[in-house]
């Protein structure tokens, strides 16, 4: 397809999205119930009523925050190419003509609220699909050959990712030595991406995952010191004797570290090998070491 007829198509799938009754993640209804208060459709109807509102301002950046399926549709339909900032702004107005009122219910037993997008509104959700991004040639060719939704999940990781191209040949590297079959590639993938994101260009790859690995072993072992504590005290307990709650739970920092290696083995051939654990100091903190945050950068 020419870039206008690529322009068009996707402006065509967002406004089916749009117009489509769309009934919201549970994450998005918590959001809006744990902020404003918002459990039943009148209540989220209430919130909107001022359109100059802030809370309702912000309250529709959440509701027209593209979802992971809109992303993968418009992905395939791209299928490598860009649509540069000009082209975008005629897409804005074509879904401001096409796209009056936007069915959203909170809950599939919910009444219906009839929401309409201002232009602005419009504007940031085309702005959050980063269509003038996409994966280098080298990495879409290394994902041909993994099958949906697979490929396409991990498309839209690197689409929408703060990595420079510099890292091109090495997620290429990464997606053509995994195994789509055994690992849970998309995962792998995610990891790898949260790596790039807060590494500087001068940084060696692999010591970068080996000093992440290491991180991670020793938040799970902190958990676990945290967890056998627990059994023997309360957490306000432990919080008075300065001992930080984990991020994290020592499945979920294993599983990432099993994920490292699977990355070190796909590009290196080769797994970082962790040394013994330094002491637990008596806050329980393993001494220099900072704690690991949620999403380990």
């Amino acid at each position: 397809m020419t870039s206008p007829d690529i322009s068009t198509a996707v402006a065509d799938v967002v406004a089916r999205w749009l117009t489509a009754r769309r009934i919201l993640d549970t994450d998005t209804a918590d959001m809006l119930e744990s902020t404003w208060g918002c459990r039943h459709g009148t209540d989220l109807a209430r919130l909107l009523a001022d359109p100059e509102d802030t809370d309702a301002q912000t309250a529709l950046e959440l509701l027209f925050f593209p979802s992971e399926d809109l992303c993968a549709s418009i992905e395939r339909l791209l299928g490598g190419d860009v649509i540069d900032e000009p082209a975008q702004a005629v897409l804005v107005r074509r879904l401001t003509d096409q796209v009056d009122a936007v069915p959203i219910a909170l809950n599939d037993t919910d009444i219906t609220v009839t929401v309409r997008p201002p232009a602005w509104v419009l504007a940031a959700l085309v702005r959050r699909l980063r269509l003038a991004h996409s994966p280098t040639p080298t990495v879409q060719a290394a994902a041909a050959d993994i099958a949906e939704p697979h490929r396409l999940a991990i498309l839209v990781r690197i689409r929408h990712s703060r990595i420079s191209s510099v890292h091109a040949d090495f997620l290429a590297a990464l997606l053509a030595g995994l195994n789509p079959d055994a690992d849970p590639i998309a995962a792998v993938v995610d990891e790898a991406v949260l790596l790039l994101e807060t590494m500087t260009l001068d940084e060696d790859r692999f010591d970068a995952l080996t000093a992440r690995k290491r991180r991670l072993f020793r938040a799970a072992q902190a958990a676990e010191d945290f967890e056998r504590r627990l059994t023997r005290q309360n957490i306000e307990t432990l919080m008075l004797q300065g001992h930080p709650i984990p991020t994290m739970s020592p499945t979920e920092a294993r599983e990432r570290m099993r994920r490292i290696d699977r990355i070190c083995r796909a590009v290196f051939g080769k797994v970082p090998v962790i040394e013994p654990p330094d002491f637990v100091s008596e806050t329980g903190m393993y001494d220099g070491m900072p704690p690991l945050g949620d999403s380990g950068k």
